[in-house]
């Protein structure tokens, strides 16, 4: 079996934007057992053609915004990335993608 390890760009992957959809706490988990700390945030984003769902793991000790203010906006919200990789990944039910930034951004 051959492991390529491709790394995709912000552009490559949302060519035309992205959209917030949702903001949760990422948590370390030792011995399958989740710690107590927060250690970043997942941005869950969806590409503005095929609306297709990606999760952008970040190291923010602060969410940009919260779930509760994400949840009350009455219109979208737009988001790129500073410093986006993107992998695509495989599982027994197809292809996706997961990510890490340095910082997503909200327009």
């Amino acid at each position: 079996m051959i492991n390529l390890k491709i790394e995709l760009t912000w552009e490559q992957v949302f060519p035309a934007g992205a959209y917030l959809a949702e903001i949760r706490p990422r948590y370390p988990y030792i011995n399958g057992t989740r710690g107590a700390e927060i250690e970043g945030y997942n941005y869950i984003v969806v590409s503005r053609k095929g609306f297709d769902k990606v999760t952008i793991k970040t190291a923010d000790k602060v969410p940009k915004m919260t779930p509760e203010e994400l949840e009350q906006k009455e219109e979208d919200v737009v988001v790129t990335a500073k410093g986006f990789v993107g992998k695509i990944y495989t599982t027994k039910d197809g292809n996706g993608i997961s990510a890490v930034a340095e910082e997503v951004i909200l327009s």
